[in-house]
């Protein structure tokens, strides 16, 4: 169980293809202030269609549904490969390799055109804050529809935007506008009416309202889909590091390398990883008890070449980054640093094997997590709910704490996710056919989101993570953890 580690999964590449036009509208630029990665956002604008987004080999976005609009993403540039398959099957529907460069800024859109056929379109956002104590408002036709009026209050703003074009960015004063949607009059004499929607604005925000689904389908399922975000920013995240078993790193997104043990010799494989509170620095466990450093990240001392009872299976830091506790397998806890012992399984007869540790914040205490999902709880550690003695689909494989150790998860080598205390449930991919199993999970700093790794190197987000990149199909050996 390893604290704050991190893995995120691409769900910007939904509709990612070569055919895509770039549509802008007045006002807007394909720049992002977000040096070096791509900005992108994803809304799914095809009724009746749910699908499972695979990007490089890995099912990344399962049961993507119409009407949802992805959280905004810092994307490293580089080439994905990405499938999109009916939801449950095995039936691709598109299929594409796309190359992200940095700077963009876009949201791309599945839809209908205006003749009722799946289409892809992306529109370049506004990168420029709006006049003081004003947001920016736009408005995007993309719906099976004829042109529509666009209404502010009583006001019309908008006249006849046809899909699949762009309107704005309108500068309007931050507070609660009614905004509506009509066919226009002019091409429809029975004009379907979409709100009023009262979008509560907040000065420097841009709000995006896009025309989803079809107005010609009995019932009709034409809708509003909204995107909000703040002018240079995006939901960050600083990056994260794999580790396979042989010691081979690989660094994404704002995290560096700094080191790793490929082609060096191993007397044990690498079992688990854990970053520095800063992320400048990291540690390496190998089941037999030897830890390496690299960076910012100090040594204060080993278990290599003593005798175990049983090996080594995971790795937690204290927050000053000055000391950390080992686990083993039976549950013995061992400390270097500045770590403190408050208790271990070790010598008690256990009903599944330790497989993971998180510390509190304050580090006087520590949970350790079974393969049953049983969890032990040490110290100013408090016990919040277990999955031991439930069935379960798969065995647990690790999870993490959140921020103010009033909470954790857990989660199965399935990908299934377990909430417990004041952790928060953002979904999983129990049930989901899997091309590996999951072996690590992170929360992100918020505690609003987390990420899954699979042994292939695939990722999975949820809630605010942010995916820098996979090693899906591309390492020599499995992955066995992650960190940020």
């Amino acid at each position: 169980m390893h604290k704050k580690l991190s893995l995120v999964a691409v769900v910007t590449a939904l509709v990612l293809s070569p055919a895509a036009a770039l549509v802008s509208g007045s006002g807007m630029s394909g720049a992002d202030s977000t040096a070096g990665d791509a900005t992108v956002t994803v809304v799914h604008g095809i009724p009746d269609t749910p699908v499972d987004v695979y990007v490089n080999g890995a099912d990344v976005l399962p049961d993507f549904t119409f009407g949802t609009v992805s959280p905004a993403l810092s994307l490293a540039p580089g080439t994905y490969a990405v499938a999109v398959k009916a939801h449950g099957t095995s039936t691709t529907l598109l299929s594409a390799t796309e190359t992200l460069t940095g700077g963009e800024n876009a949201t791309i859109v599945a839809n209908l055109d205006a003749g009722g056929s799946p289409t892809l379109n992306v529109f370049a956002n506004p990168t420029s804050s709006a006049p003081a104590g004003d947001a920016w408002l736009l408005v995007r036709h993309t719906a099976q529809a004829p042109g529509v009026d666009v209404y502010a209050g009583t006001t019309k703003v908008i006249t006849d935007l046809t899909n699949p074009n762009s309107a704005g960015p309108l500068a309007v004063p931050a507070g609660t506008v009614p905004v509506s949607v009509a066919v226009n009059p002019s091409t429809s004499s029975t004009p379907p009416v979409l709100g009023p929607l009262n979008l509560s604005l907040t000065a420097g925000h841009v709000y995006i309202a896009y025309a989803i689904g079809s107005a010609t389908t009995v019932p009709s399922t034409l809708t509003v889909a909204v995107q909000d975000y703040l002018v240079g920013q995006v939901k960050s995240g600083t990056g994260y590091r794999i580790v396979t078993g042989t010691g081979k790193v690989a660094c994404f997104g704002g995290q560096a390398c700094a080191g790793d043990l490929a082609g060096v010799h191993l007397n044990a494989p690498i079992v688990g990883t854990i970053s520095t509170p800063d992320g400048t620095g990291y540690w390496l466990a190998a089941a037999d008890g030897g830890v390496f450093n690299y960076g910012s990240a100090g040594f204060y001392g080993s278990q290599g070449g003593q005798h175990l009872n049983a090996p080594i299976v995971g790795i937690a830091a204290t927050a000053d980054d000055k000391g950390y506790w080992l686990v083993a397998a039976d549950g013995g806890v061992f400390c270097f640093g500045d770590a403190s012992f408050h208790g271990s399984t070790g010598g008690t007869h256990l009903n599944s094997p330790v497989v993971g540790i998180a510390s509190t914040p304050d580090g006087a205490g520590y949970w350790l997590v079974a393969a049953d999902g049983g969890v032990f709880a040490f110290g100013d550690a408090a016990f919040y709910g277990s999955t031991g003695g439930t069935h379960l689909n798969a065995p647990v494989v690790g999870g993490a704490a959140t921020s103010d150790g009033a909470g954790y998860w857990l989660v199965a080598a399935d990908g299934g996710v377990f909430a417990f205390g004041d952790a928060s449930f953002h979904g999983s991919t129990g049930g989901t056919h899997l091309n590996a199993p999951v072996v690590g999970f992170a929360a992100t700093g918020t505690d609003g989101g987390y990420l899954l790794a699979a042994a292939d190197g695939g990722v999975f987000a949820y809630g605010d993570a942010v995916f820098h990149g996979s090693a899906a199909g591309t390492l020599s050996s499995p992955v066995v953890g992650i960190a940020s």
